[in-house]
């Protein structure tokens, strides 16, 4: 096998697809951000939009029903736009679906599922389309928002503090115990880490209200730690953090499966919480709407790679990526 014929991973997919394009008009880099945005014609509003993909294969485990399916494809665009501070509004999908699950039931309770993401996060379909697939259920869900400012995964300055929405490890244990891999004394964790996989929550209330103070943001769909980097690379620094967002549960979870907490709060991914910088005068007003400090931006790192350490120990970059073996 050739150099040419290797399996590229999703970044240097999108690093081809993007520069054959050369997108004249924005010039921008497809790592910049995960949504997308122009102007409209007088300059003063922006048009913001995120389009994802779902594939039963890779995003649903056995157990999801076709209606968290539908709710989930939602749910991971909504996140986007929450990381940006901006409301989503308007919402195209379309489904891909094999021919035996193309039935009254499964496409009523796929629909369901849709009309509840609707309602949580107060955005209207208002279109889309369907085509049939050979095995795996698709949704293909691009959302819409207007915004008159962008918080942008560009902006952290050393000194700022490094932030989370919330906790991290339940999901990824979640999906453990969804595929049979591991298990739980403690019904009560269970129950929720399985609860965090099959039914997750955009943190849109946090990103609307917080968003004024943030300097850089990121949504942590592809785990913590890989979105601690792709905020250092953009704003070409270092990250120091001195405490792990860890979920209750999860150090006695890993313990009775021969795990490490530290590599599940990391890297699990599809947590679906902001990830964020701001300045120190704003921690007290941000603690106050959930959002956690982790530790500090250090130092401009403009001639070498971003670093993320954690107790002075070097992070590993690594998350999920599509095609990634």
């Amino acid at each position: 096998m050739t150099e040419d014929d290797q399996p590229l991973d999703e970044e240097a997919i999108i690093k081809i697809l993007w520069g054959t394009l050369g997108n004249s008009e924005t010039k921008r880099d497809p790592f910049d951000d995960d949504a997308t945005w122009v102007k409209n014609q007088r300059g003063k509003q922006f048009l913001v939009e995120k389009a994802d993909m779902f594939v039963a294969t890779t995003d649903a485990p056995p157990q999801m029903t076709p209606a968290q399916m539908g709710r989930k494809s939602i749910v991971a665009c909504v996140s986007d736009l929450a990381a940006k501070g901006v409301s989503p509004k308007y919402c195209l999908v379309s489904v891909g679906l094999p021919k035996k699950l193309a039935t009254q039931d499964f496409v009523t309770s796929l629909a369901s599922g849709f009309n509840m993401a609707e309602s949580e996060y107060g955005l209207k379909i208002i279109g889309g389309d369907t085509n049939a697939t050979s095995v795996d259920p698709v949704i293909d869900c691009s959302i819409f928002g207007f915004a008159s400012s962008l918080v942008l995964r560009k902006g952290a300055r050393p000194g700022d503090l490094v932030g989370v929405s919330g906790k991290f490890g339940a999901q990824p244990a979640g999906l453990l115990i969804l595929l049979h891999k591991a298990k739980s004394s403690d019904k009560e964790f269970e129950k929720n880490a399985v609860a965090s996989v099959l039914e997750p929550r955009a943190r849109l209330d946090i990103g609307l209200r917080a968003s004024r103070f943030f300097s850089s943001c990121i949504d942590s769909s592809d785990g913590l730690a890989i979105s601690l980097y792709h905020l250092a690379e953009s704003s070409k620094v270092n990250f120091d953090l001195d405490r792990l967002p860890m979920n209750s549960g999860v150090d006695q979870f890993a313990s009775e499966n021969s795990l490490l907490s530290r590599e599940l709060v990391l890297f699990g991914g599809e947590e679906y919480e902001l990830v964020c910088t701001f300045s120190k005068r704003h921690e007290r007003a941000l603690s106050k709407l959930g959002v956690e400090t982790i530790g500090v931006v250090g130092k401009k790192n403009a001639d070498a790679k971003a670093e993320v350490l954690f107790n002075n120990e070097l992070v590993a970059r690594r998350g999920w990526l599509h095609f990634k073996s």
